[in-house]
């Protein structure tokens, strides 16, 4: 028969101590970087967006070299610059609105014509011809 003493060895105290504080340690390196990944997550980046590139700025030249009526594809910039009949201008993305194909201007129709799936939309960016809504 073996006798139980409450006396435990002093290495199994110290190891007890030791896990318990690792594990307090790892808890708060968890609670770190879910906290950082949060911050991440939710804080706005600033990009840095050059002139003549999608989103910046672009000089199209003077406004007398666009006839009324016309439309001018920027490759770079993935928008089609309208001059609108009024004398304004339009910019519009080259994405269709359905599931996001390239729309090409056909100028013999007047309007642009989604290869991918037949959508027609008129010089104005407006939904002539579904599916795109």
């Amino acid at each position: 028969m073996t006798t139980h003493t409450d006396e435990t060895p002093t290495g199994a105290i110290a190891r007890r101590n030791f896990l318990h504080s690792l594990w307090k340690i790892l808890g708060l390196l968890a609670f770190v970087e879910v906290i950082g990944l949060l911050v991440a997550f939710l804080w706005p980046r600033k990009r840095q967006v050059s002139e003549g590139e999608f989103g910046g700025i672009f000089n199209a030249g003077p406004v007398e070299g666009f006839a009324l009526g016309s439309v001018t594809a920027y490759q770079r910039g993935r928008f089609y610059l309208v001059r609108i009949d009024d004398g304004g201008f339009l910019a519009l993305s080259r994405k269709c609105t359905h599931l996001g194909c390239t729309v090409p201007w056909v100028a013999d129709k007047n309007r642009f014509v989604c290869p991918c799936h037949a959508s027609v939309f008129d010089i104005t960016g407006e939904v002539v011809g579904p599916p795109a809504g």
